[in-house]
């Protein structure tokens, strides 16, 4: 059975070898404020962090971040960069939904993970990566992203070194994550 959040009006998300969790967890704060981590930090890996906007942060409950909109920062002197802030009005009725994707998984024997849109271009915002040993005490690599989900797209999601295969999307206004075959077999029944 494919697992589903609530339908509750969350719009950021968390997705972990099959799982989804509602919110985007907050990594640590700055002298700046704070952020989330796509990727570690305290490993060799890069790790790229999405800062909140200082003027109109995101709202958080319990280390998470419920509803954030992404835009990108273009400071005078410096490359831009994405951070969170508050959704404006205009943004609470956008069907789409903000996804972190993780591809680490604790049983790897080896390749590497990735996401896809089924169909048109992927809307991954920023990555960042972790370097990690996996069940077999070797060294793996897993990736992390930030992701705009629109409404009509299906990710298609596989963990480091697994060969299982998922599909993410939204159904009827809720945040879906089934195996792949699963998801196969329903579109097969609903041409029939």
């Amino acid at each position: 059975m494919g697992r589903t959040t609530n339908d509750l009006p969350m719009r950021c998300f968390s997705w972990e070898t099959g799982e989804l969790r509602p919110g985007l967890l907050i990594s640590g704060a700055t002298e700046r404020g704070l952020f989330c981590a796509l990727g570690d930090p305290d490993t060799p890996g890069p790790a790229t962090r999405v800062p909140f906007h200082q003027k109109n942060p995101p709202t958080v409950e319990n280390g998470r971040v419920y509803e954030a909109f992404p835009f990108w920062v273009r400071p005078k002197s410096a490359k831009r960069f994405l951070v969170l802030a508050q959704p404006h009005e205009k943004h609470l009725d956008d069907a789409r939904c903000l996804l972190n994707i993780s591809t680490y998984n604790p049983e790897t024997f080896g390749g590497r993970g990735f996401w896809r849109a089924t169909e048109g271009r992927t809307n991954t915002l920023v990555t960042g990566l972790t370097y990690y040993s996996d069940a077999h005490e070797r060294e793996a690599i897993a990736s992390h992203g930030l992701v705009i989900l629109d409404p009509t797209q299906i990710l298609r999601v596989r963990p480091e070194g697994s060969d299982q295969h998922w599909a993410v999307r939204l159904v009827d206004g809720t945040l879906q994550s089934d195996p792949w075959e699963q998801y196969q077999a329903a579109l097969y029944l609903e041409t029939r």
